[in-house]
C-alpha cells in the first residue's frame, strides 16, 4: 500500500518554528547590511558637504538608526524559535551579500573580484563551521538555563565578555572626546574669540607666521608621508577592533539573555510575567541590544563599511558560538574539532580577501582621488590665508579695518605676483 503524500499544511505546521527562525534571521541580516550602507552613505554626504549634514544625509542617518534597531529586534525573534547556531549562520549569510550589494547601490566603494571571492569563502567557512559544530542540544527550559548560567565557568566567561565590552566602550568614548576637544579648539581659534585677537598687527603677524609654518609643514609632510599613513591605518584598525569588540560581546550576551526569556515564555505568558528570570533577561537583553545597535551605527559612521561589516559579522559568529559552547554546553555536540579549526582558518582567509582586495585593485583610483583632494586642499588653503587676515569683529569700526586689511592684502599679493 502506497504512502499518502504529506500535505503542505502538515509540513508548515511541523517546521513552523524553523521557518520563522530562518525568515526572521535572514531579514535581520539583510536589514543590517542595507541600513549599515545607508548610514555610511549619509556620512559620505556629510563629509562632501564640509562636515555638515544636508537634508538628505540627515534623513538617511535617522532612517539608518531606526532601521538598524528594528532589524536587530528581528534577530531576537529568530532566537526565540531556533538554536543560536542556526540564527547566527543565517544572519551572517544574509548580511555579507547584502552589504556587498548595497555598497555598490549607494556608490560607497567599487566592488571587485576579491570582494566576490572573499564573500564566497567567508560564507563557505561559516557554513562549514556550523556543520562541524554538530547538532543542536536539547530544548532549554528554565531549570536547564539556570543550571547553565550558575556554573563557575559560565560566570567567568560572562564576566570576561562584560569587561571586554566596557574596554571597547571606554576606548570609543576617549577617542570621541579627543576628537571633539580638537574640533572645539579649532573652531575657537578660527572664530577669533578664544583667545581674542582683535589687533590688526597681531593678525597680520599671525598670517605671515602661518604661511611660514605652512611651508615648513609641507616639506615635513613629504618626508613623513609613509609614516603618517601607517599611523592612520593602525589607528583605524584599532577603532574598528574596538567597535567590533563591543558589537560581538554584546551580541553574545544578547543571545544568552534571549534564551533566558524564551525559556521563561515556554511555561506560559502568565508564569513568565511573574518570573524574575523573564524580566531580568529582558533588561539584560535590552541593554546589550542598545550596545550592539549603537556600536553598529558608530562603526558604519566612522569606519569603512566593507572593513567593519565583515569583521563585525565574523567576530559576532565566533564569540556567539564560543559563548554557546561554554555557557550552554554546546561543546558536547561538536562533531569534529579539526574541522572546526579548519573552517575558522577559511573564514579568516575570506576576511583578508575582503579587506585587502579592494585596496590593491583600486590603488590607481585612490591615487587619482588623493591628487584631486590635494589640489582642493591647496585651493582652500589659499582662500583660508586670505580669510585669516580678517578677524572676527563685532562693530562698524572693526568691519572697516577688516575691509582695509583685505584690500591691502590683495594689493600685496598682486605685487608679489608681478615680481
Amino acid at each position: 500500500m502506497a504512502e499518502s503524500p504529506v500535505s503542505p499544511v502538515t509540513i508548515l505546521a511541523t517546521y513552523k518554528d524553523l521557518i520563522i527562525c530562518v525568515v526572521a534571521s535572514a531579514l535581520a541580516g539583510v536589514g543590517v547590511g542595507f541600513f549599515g550602507c545607508l548610514l555610511s552613505s549619509a556620512d559620505k554626504q556629510r563629509q562632501l558637504n564640509g562636515g555638515k549634514h544636508t537634508d538628505c544625509s540627515r534623513l538617511r542617518c535617522v532612517l539608518g538608526a531606526v532601521g538598524s534597531t528594528i532589524f536587530g529586534v528581528l534577530s531576537l525573534v529568530g532566537l526565540a524559535f531556533g538554536p543560536v547556531a542556526l540564527v547566527v549562520v543565517v544572519r551572517a549569510g544574509a548580511t555579507l551579500p547584502a552589504n556587498a550589494f548595497f555598497s555598490q547601490v549607494f556608490h560607497l566603494r567599487p566592488l571587485t573580484t576579491s570582494d566576490a571571492l572573499g564573500t564566497l569563502v567567508t560564507l563557505s567557512g561559516v557554513v562549514c563551521f556550523t556543520l562541524f559544530q554538530g547538532e543542536p542540544g536539547p530544548e532549554v527550559n528554565v531549570r536547564v538555563f539556570l543550571d547553565f548560567v550558575e556554573r563557575p565557568v559560565s560566570i567567568v566567561w560572562n564576566s570576561v565578555l562584560c569587561v571586554a565590552t566596557l574596554a571597547g566602550v571606554f576606548y570609543m568614548l576617549e577617542e570621541r572626546l579627543r576628537r571633539r576637544s580638537c574640533l572645539l579648539r579649532t573652531r575657537r581659534l578660527r572664530s577669533g574669540r578664544w583667545p581674542s585677537f582683535r589687533n590688526s598687527r597681531r593678525t597680520i603677524k599671525r598670517a605671515i607666521r602661518g604661511e611660514r609654518e605652512e611651508q615648513n609643514e609641507s616639506q615635513e609632510s613629504q618626508e613623513s608621508d609613509a609614516e603618517e599613513k601607517r599611523k592612520c591605518c593602525a589607528k583605524e584598525l584599532k577603532e574598528v577592533l574596538a567597535v567590533c569588540l563591543v558589537t560581538s560581546c554584546s551580541s553574545a550576551e544578547m543571545d544568552v539573555a534571549a534564551k533566558g526569556w524564551a525559556a521563561a515564555l515556554k511555561e506560559g505568558p502568565g508564569a513568565a510575567l511573574e518570573s524574575a528570570l523573564f524580566w531580568l533577561s529582558i533588561i539584560v537583553n535590552v541593554i546589550f541590544l542598545v550596545g550592539m545597535r549603537a556600536g553598529t551605527i558608530i562603526g558604519c559612521h566612522r569606519c569603512d563599511v566593507l572593513l567593519f561589516i565583515p569583521t563585525s559579522t565574523v567576530l559576532n559568529i565566533f564569540v556567539s558560538v564560543a559563548t554557546g559552547l561554554v555557557v550552554l554546553e554546546e561543546w558536547k555536540q561538536v562533531a569534529s574539532w579539526t574541522g572546526l579549526f579548519a573552517s575558522s582558518l577559511t573564514v579568516l582567509g575570506g576576511i583578508i580577501m575582503l579587506v585587502d582586495g579592494p585596496a590593491e585593485d583600486t590603488q590607481q583610483e585612490t591615487l587619482a582621488f588623493s591628487t584631486d583632494m590635494v589640489s582642493e586642499e591647496e585651493e582652500s588653503t589659499q582662500s583660508d590665508e586670505e580669510v585669516a587676515c580678517v578677524p572676527a569683529l563685532g562693530d562698524v569700526e572693526d568691519h572697516a579695518v577688516a575691509c582695509f586689511l583685505m584690500i591691502f592684502w590683495s594689493m600685496f599679493r598682486t605685487e608679489l605676483t608681478y615680481l
